[in-house]
């Protein structure tokens, strides 16, 4: 799941037909993305250990068994509107895949930050990217 998320973000951010960030931002979230892919990748790698203490931990923040499958079902079917979405509209779209997704991108990370040490940054990331989001959408509408 984190692998998706770093995907989408990713994948989102360097969009561009139409940008979905202010051009004059896009800079800033492309100088920011190394640090950010290096913490995700150091909590897939951190995960991917399996250690007894994080399984514990992994299974109290919901993030295993059925509420894995849930969470991980949801972030998929978000993920793949989002993908359709921003792949078949106009130039002028409302993005209306993009809050589910980030609610289930947020609850995901969130259950993590609780478990596995340095995603703080994945989340600011992905937070300031819809708040960009949100911000070319209002100068749109002005």
């Amino acid at each position: 799941m984190l692998e998706t998320i770093r995907q989408t973000l990713h994948d989102l951010v360097e969009f561009n037909t139409p940008s979905l960030i202010p051009a004059e931002q896009r800079p800033l979230f492309t100088q920011n993305w190394p640090e950010v892919e290096t913490a995700f990748k150091d909590a897939i790698a951190t995960i991917t250990k399996n250690h007894a203490g994080l399984v514990l931990n992994l299974k109290q923040a919901g993030m295993a068994g059925p509420m894995l499958e849930m969470k991980s079902k949801s972030l998929q079917r978000c993920v793949d509107g989002l993908y359709r979405e921003v792949q078949t509209s106009s130039p002028i779209f409302s993005l209306k895949w993009l809050k589910p997704t980030s609610k289930c991108m947020n609850t995901i990370i969130g259950s993590l930050l609780r478990t596995v040490p340095g995603l703080e940054v994945a989340k600011e990331y992905k937070d300031h990217f819809e708040v960009a989001v949100d911000a070319l959408e209002a100068a749109k509408s002005e």
